[in-house]
C-alpha cells in the first residue's frame, strides 16, 4: 500500500505519547500500534526516526503500567540510535528512562550506572527539565545505594537546577519533586518533603488531570510524609482519597504506586497502618 506521509507518522507518535500522559491505556495501545506501524514503513524500520516511534510507544506503555514492554522498546530504540554523535540526546533520554524502570524494579545500582552519561547527553540541549529528571533519579539511586557515580554535592545541584525552572508549567516537574521528596523522606526530613509535595501537587493541577497516576503517586507520598510527621487523621484521609481514585480508574497496577503503597501498608510512626 501507499506509504503514510511523515506528518501522519508524527501525528500518530504525538497521540501515542499524549494517551500515555493521560494514562488512557486503551487509546495508547491503539495509537501506539499505529505509530509503530506507520513509522516502520514511512521512515524505515532500521532508522533512528523509527527509534523515536518505539521510544514514544515505550513512554505510552510505561505511563500505563507495562514496565517490561516499555523496557524492551527502549532497548530497541537505543540499538537504532547507535553511537552517532547526532543521536546523543536520544540515547540520553532512553538511558534516563531505563534507569527510571530500574529504580521501580529495585535496582538502584543499575540506575546509578546508566545516569551520569545520560545527564551529560541530555545537557547537550538547552531544555533543562529532562537532565533534571535524570539528576533526581540519580539522587534517589545514590540515596538507596551509594557508589562511585554519586557526586557529594548532588542534592544541592538538584536543588539549584529545580530553582532555575521554578514556576515553569511542565508535567515532568511533579515527577522530579516526588523523587526529591522520596529522598527527603529517607533522610527523615519530613517537613521539607511535605511542603515540597503539597506545592508540587498544586502546581501540577493545571497540567495533569486529578486522576493522573503521577498526581496520585505524589498524593500517596504526601500521605506518607504526613503520617511520618504524626498527623494520622490527615494522612489517612489523603491516602484513602488518592487510592480510591486509583482503584476506580483501574490504575492499581501502575508500577510507581508499588513502593509508596508498600510503605503505607506497614506501620508508619505512631500512626500504624495508613492504607490496608
Amino acid at each position: 500500500g501507499r506509504h503514510p506521509q511523515l506528518s501522519m507518522v508524527y501525528a500518530a507518535q504525538k497521540a501515542c505519547a499524549l494517551d500515555g500522559l493521560r494514562a488512557d491505556r486503551t487509546a495508547a495501545e491503539a495509537d501506539c500500534a499505529v505509530a509503530r506501524k506507520w513509522s516502520a514503513t514511512g521512515f524505515g524500520a532500521d532508522t533512528p526516526l523509527h527509534g523515536d516511534s518505539l521510544e514514544a510507544t515505550a513512554f505510552g506503555l510505561l505511563e500505563t503500567g507495562d514496565r517490561d514492554g516499555a523496557r524492551h522498546l527502549f532497548w530497541q530504540a537505543k540499538a537504532l540510535y547507535g553511537s552517532a554523535p547526532a543521536n546523543r540526546m536520544r540515547v540520553g533520554r532512553v538511558d534516563s528512562e531505563l534507569a527510571g524502570i530500574a529504580l521501580l524494579d529495585g535496582q538502584p545500582e543499575l540506575a546509578r550506572k546508566l545516569l551520569p552519561s545520560a545527564i551529560e547527553r541530555l545537557r547537550t540541549r538547552a531544555y533543562k527539565v529532562p537532565p533534571l529528571l535524570a539528576e533526581a533519579r540519580l539522587l534517589l539511586a545514590c540515596t538507596e545505594a551509594p557508589g562511585p557515580e554519586c557526586p557529594a554535592d548532588l542534592q544541592a545541584t538538584v536543588g539549584r537546577h529545580l530553582a532555575e525552572v521554578a514556576g515553569r508549567a511542565d508535567p515532568l516537574l511533579l515527577w522530579v519533586q516526588t523523587l526529591v521528596a522520596q529522598v527527603e523522606l529517607r533522610q527523615g526530613d519530613t517537613g521539607a518533603a511535605r511542603a515540597r509535595l503539597a506545592g508540587a501537587i498544586a502546581d501540577a493541577r493545571g497540567e495533569l488531570p486529578a486522576t493522573h497516576p503521577r498526581i496520585l503517586v505524589a498524593q500517596l507520598s504526601l500521605a506518607l510524609a504526613t503520617a511520618q510527621a504524626g498527623d494520622c487523621v490527615a494522612a489517612s484521609d489523603q491516602a484513602r482519597g488518592a487510592w480510591a481514585i486509583a482503584t476506580t480508574g483501574g490504575l492499581a497496577a501502575y508500577p510507581q504506586f508499588d513502593a509508596v503503597r508498600a510503605a503505607l501498608r506497614r506501620p508508619v510512626g505512631h500512626c500504624g497502618v495508613i492504607l490496608n
